[in-house]
């Protein structure tokens, strides 16, 4: 199947790793790869101590793959944001501390499932944003909420509103990623951090991550439902259908608010 992202997983000792991987094209979500990292993050308490969330390819995630999503009936669409949430959701709750190392674009979705990891390593060339609004729809796996909680929120709703990226440099400075890495060793440096983690206590650090989870975790859960209550709003509208044409299409969109 050389026409959509898939995720191979791998184990390093005591550390897994789960990679993003397309044979043509860039990293995008299906229904195939949301299942798969569910799976991955439930997993994840029978093989290891840490795990590290990463990609090949041009891009680490760049969200939905827009021409499928255009062709969704609402319903279809529906089931499809659930089936999302449940990454995210999935991802939180791992019982041990999962590093998303970022190289080339994190955008919309694949930005999300970053920011549901317990931190972010990057490389120099990566990129990130939360392009929603460009398309006449919003956020879906929690942006709304981790969003604000990595950079604050007045650079949240910037970045949310507008719906521009910022560079490596800029993810740093604003707090969204832990470190920037020379490109050729984000790999090996989020494993050398994994292997850390994984060399500690094993049940002091899953007691810290399940005492950071439930901090979260209602305020994560409220910010699902209230995103959808909203989200569902914009499925069908004439606009989201105009900003998917528009982009496939490589022209400007024109939006008219209905």
């Amino acid at each position: 199947m050389t026409g959509r992202t898939l995720l191979r997983v791998e184990t390093h000792g005591a550390v897994a790793i789960a990679t993003f991987h397309r044979a043509d094209g860039i990293n995008t979500l299906n229904d195939a790869l949301l299942d798969a990292l569910v799976a991955f993050a439930t997993g994840l308490e029978r093989c290891c101590r840490a795990a590290v969330l990463t990609a090949e390819g041009p891009a680490f995630l760049a969200g939905t793959d827009l021409a499928e999503s255009i062709a969704m009936s609402p319903d279809a669409l529906l089931a499809y944001g659930e089936r999302a949430q449940s990454v995210a959701r999935a991802i939180v709750a791992a019982p041990v501390p999962i590093i998303a190392a970022v190289n080339g674009a994190a955008i919309g979705g694949g930005l999300e499932v970053a920011l549901a990891c317990d931190f972010i390593l990057a490389d120099r060339s990566a990129r990130f944003g939360m392009p929603e609004v460009k398309l006449g729809t919003m956020p879906g796996l929690g942006a709304t909420y981790s969003l604000q909680r990595a950079i604050g929120p007045r650079l949240a709703r910037e970045l949310l509103y507008t719906g521009r990226m910022i560079d490596a440099e800029a993810a740093l400075r604003a707090g969204l990623v832990n470190r920037l890495c020379d490109d050729d060793r984000l790999r090996t440096d989020a494993l050398e951090i994994a292997h850390l983690i994984a060399a500690q206590g094993p049940l002091a650090v899953r007691a810290i991550k399940a005492t950071q989870r439930d901090i979260e975790a209602a305020g994560l859960a409220a910010a699902l439902e209230l995103e959808w209550a909203h989200r569902r709003a914009l499925l069908d509208t004439e606009d989201r259908k105009e900003g998917i044409r528009a982009f496939l299409e490589r022209r400007p969109p024109r939006f008219e608010g209905r």
